[in-house]
């Protein structure tokens, strides 16, 4: 990738460091790459829910954008794509066509290393009590589910404290251009990204975010995160 950008920074959870951190932050290019998130599900061949994800960012911002999801997890392999030059997604470089459009939203509190929802993750819930599904997953991959997320953008949220950068940011990217909204607590839009907001603690750079399929879901959630 460097050899593509001659300039460039590789973030990974593999050779994550503070150096790799400063030298991200003083690049106008970054790549941010998992070759495969959820080792778990790659190792047990009963589970399908393993993927690859790489994003490159310009300033921060996404330019560049694709997971790969090779097993049938989702009925089918994908290759799920965004660009900046286009709207849309694309799977194996095909405009995709969204999964669901069933007009229920499903309330899903994503949560890492927790198996109990916080207090503000509850408030949040109980706005969609009646015609949501409440899960908080145990999967393997976060990026697979959140680019599960990307093709169903219209009856999807999500909600987590926080991921590592590399186990959210290319499906971020694939919600926001699909007609999602990623943004973090304050309601600011997740791009560019902001360093003053990234968690970086050791060998983890973590982003805290919010995901919402609407303005007006994400207004929703805003005043519950808020209190109103």
């Amino acid at each position: 990738m460097p050899k593509l950008l001659p300039s460039s920074i590789v973030i990974q959870e593999e050779s994550f460091s503070e150096e790799v951190y400063r030298k991200a932050l003083a690049s106008k290019y970054v790549w941010v790459v998992d070759p495969i998130d959820g080792t778990k599900a790659f190792r047990d061949t009963s589970n399908f829910e393993w993927c690859v994800g790489v994003c490159l960012l310009e300033d921060m911002a996404p330019v560049l954008s694709l997971v790969y999801i090779p097993e049938p997890w989702l009925g089918q392999p994908f290759l799920i794509s965004a660009n900046a030059s286009r709207d849309g997604l694309c799977n194996f470089g095909e405009p995709i066509q969204v999964l669901s459009k069933n007009g229920k939203t499903n309330y899903v509190s994503h949560i890492y290393r927790d198996t109990q929802r916080s207090e503000t993750e509850k408030r949040i819930a109980s706005l969609f009590d009646n015609n949501e599904t409440i899960r908080a997953y145990a999967g393997h991959s976060t990026l697979a589910q959140f680019a599960k997320v990307a093709v169903c953008t219209q009856n999807h949220i999500f909600t987590r404290r926080g991921a590592n950068i590399w186990d959210i940011i290319q499906s971020a990217y694939l919600i926001q251009k699909n007609g999602g909204e990623v943004y973090y607590e304050n309601g600011d839009n997740i791009f560019p990204l902001n360093p003053d907001i990234l968690e970086f603690e050791g060998s983890h750079l973590v982003m805290p975010f919010t995901i919402a399929s609407s303005l007006e879901n994400k207004d929703k959630i805003m005043r519950a995160l808020n209190k109103i």
